[in-house]
């Protein structure tokens, strides 16, 4: 069966080179406790062996992102951990890669201490094996200063058993309403 997105063959997408799409689609496996038929937001549920396994869809990956999206913002930092693989490997920004949950929850107690007011908005990009791509855009109030914060990024996560075994991030930074301050220009 050719690429699909919800339904849509390639044919409906004529700026997609049919080159890239590939004919069949790649098992894999499903994160955040949702199901791939109804998309079941439960917090903390547990995943059958047949539903570990079944096919991303880009909606599964839309609703894998939502809950993502929403667990961050609330600084639910249990729960977030609650979706990393033990050995999970985190590249984020210009932070030195790190390997296992006890680093990555340092990291992220460290950032939701220095975020606060976390307003984060992810959108789908791609999904390609088992690897969910995504856009990102938050704001929050810098925890040291009260500065008003604005921050966008790509997120690649590659999953592993129903859980991230790779987060993969950018990371741009600047205060809110300020001018453009990458050193490029």
């Amino acid at each position: 069966m050719p690429w699909s997105m919800n339904g849509a063959k390639s044919r409906d997408f004529p700026s997609l080179n049919d080159s890239l799409l590939t004919e069949s689609v790649i098992p894999v496996p499903l994160v955040f406790g949702f199901q791939a038929a109804g998309l079941a937001a439960t917090p903390g549920a547990h995943m059958s062996t047949e539903l570990e396994t079944s096919e991303l869809t880009f909606r599964d990956a839309e609703a894998v992102l939502d809950r993502a999206q929403k667990l961050m913002s609330a600084g639910d930092i249990s729960e977030v951990m609650n979706t990393f693989a033990a050995d999970v490997v985190v590249r984020f920004a210009d932070f030195p890669e790190t390997h296992g949950k006890p680093l990555l929850e340092k990291f992220l107690l460290a950032r939701f201490e220095r975020q606060k007011n976390y307003r984060l908005q992810k959108q789908l990009r791609a999904v390609s094996g088992n690897v969910i791509v995504c856009y990102w855009e938050g704001g929050w109030d810098d925890g040291q200063d009260g500065r008003q914060m604005q921050g966008r990024g790509i997120e690649l996560l590659t999953m592993r058993g129903g859980e991230i075994a790779k987060w993969e991030a950018t990371f741009n930074v600047w205060q809110k309403g300020s001018a453009p301050s990458l050193p490029i220009v």
